[in-house]
């Protein structure tokens, strides 16, 4: 389940969210998780092989012109603790975002998203799905 009911998922011990969360209840877990966020988008090539971060915490709805990528990634682990989350891309990236969910676990060249455009449109929304928590680079 990815709506606003979802919980977010567990992410692996050595992830920002672990034992140092529940150690210092005056850590900023969200300013934390956002620097390292942007890094790891600053990070991405065309040539950076990149997944959904876990199976299930996003999903795709067609409204009108737009392709909305509803996701788990920042809910609050309180019952509707938090508004929905979701992104909001052109009728364009539908392909390139359904082919993430098609395709995890595997790993997916940026420069091979399923987007009609050029190597910084593709670029553009690794960073994007990154900065999110959605995506996440294969380890060198």
């Amino acid at each position: 389940r990815s709506g606003r009911g979802g919980l977010p998922p567990i992410l692996p011990v050595g992830a920002p969210e672990d034992a140092k969360q529940l150690a210092d209840p005056n850590l900023d877990i969200e300013e934390e998780l956002s620097e390292e966020r942007i890094e790891q988008a600053e990070a991405l090539s065309d040539t950076s092989m990149v997944r959904l971060v876990r199976k299930g915490v996003v999903r795709v709805k067609i409204e009108e012109d737009m392709a909305i990528l509803y996701h788990c990634m920042d809910n609050s682990r309180d019952y509707h603790g938090k508004e929905e989350q979701c992104l909001e891309f052109s009728i364009d990236y539908a392909d390139a975002l359904e082919g993430l969910i098609r395709t995890y676990p595997a790993y997916t060249e940026v420069s091979s998203l399923e987007l009609e455009g050029d190597a910084e449109e593709k670029l553009e929304l690794a960073g994007v799905l990154a900065q999110a928590g959605i995506l996440e680079a294969q380890p060198p």
